[in-house]
């Protein structure tokens, strides 16, 4: 049975897509600025929970291959949570019509890592962690 913890982080991931999605197919900055702020209120929170309860329950795991995955899936989410940080803050400072090449390449691969996590985590964390609570 799944929880309403995993529901509404399922229901997040959907909402977070949506989102990538909608700034992936316009072409106006200043739609791109407005959407990366709506991304922002949904992915911080969304994180904040991933990182007080998804994980700590699933450190807390009898199984050590659990332990160890998330543990290993923790850590490289904070990274990521930094570096799509810092690539939204280079977009939001943006002046001009375009994003930069340089900009755009980092943003794809920072939402690209988003998007496979996401999926990861649907498929391994969230079942780990309906299993250990």
């Amino acid at each position: 049975m799944v929880t309403d913890f995993i529901k509404t982080l399922e229901r997040e991931h959907n909402v977070i897509r949506d989102i990538f999605d909608a700034i992936d197919t316009t072409n106006n900055l200043e739609n791109r600025k407005n959407l990366i702020q709506k991304l922002q209120e949904v992915l911080v929170p969304h994180l904040e929970r991933e990182d007080t309860k998804l994980y700590p329950t699933l450190i807390k795991s009898s199984d050590e291959e659990v332990r160890r995955m998330a543990n290993l899936f923790h850590l490289t989410m904070k990274s990521y949570a930094e570096n799509f940080a810092l690539v939204i803050n280079r977009i939001l400072a943006i002046n001009g019509e375009d994003v930069p090449s340089d900009i755009a390449l980092d943003y794809n691969r920072i939402r690209d890592r988003i998007k496979d996590r996401m999926a990861i985590e649907e498929v391994t964390i969230f079942p780990a962690y309906e299993k250990a609570i």
